[in-house]
């Protein structure tokens, strides 16, 4: 796998999933996670109702993982690009 090939693994963009990525990170107390997000997942919009769902969802998902992660020494940052 990635970790016996490269040894360790520094940093995830989060555009599948993090459930297994979190799993190697934590033992070593070390990495970085990027989600994508957009403006949408903070502002309301009737036209973008199921989009705009989805990415607060992310927005949501990326504070809670902060409060989990971030004493283990593990970033999880957020990029949401306006559109």
């Amino acid at each position: 796998m990635l970790i016996s090939k490269f040894g360790k693994l520094d940093i995830m963009h989060n555009n599948v999933g993090m459930k297994l990525t979190v799993r190697v990170m934590i033992p070593s107390r070390y990495g970085s996670i990027v989600a994508m997000a957009s403006i949408c997942g903070r502002i309301g919009s009737v036209a973008l109702q199921t989009y705009m769902s989805s990415k607060h969802n992310i927005v949501e998902l990326v504070r809670n993982a902060v409060v989990d992660l971030g004493p283990l020494r593990i970033r999880v940052n957020i990029v949401s690009p306006y559109e």
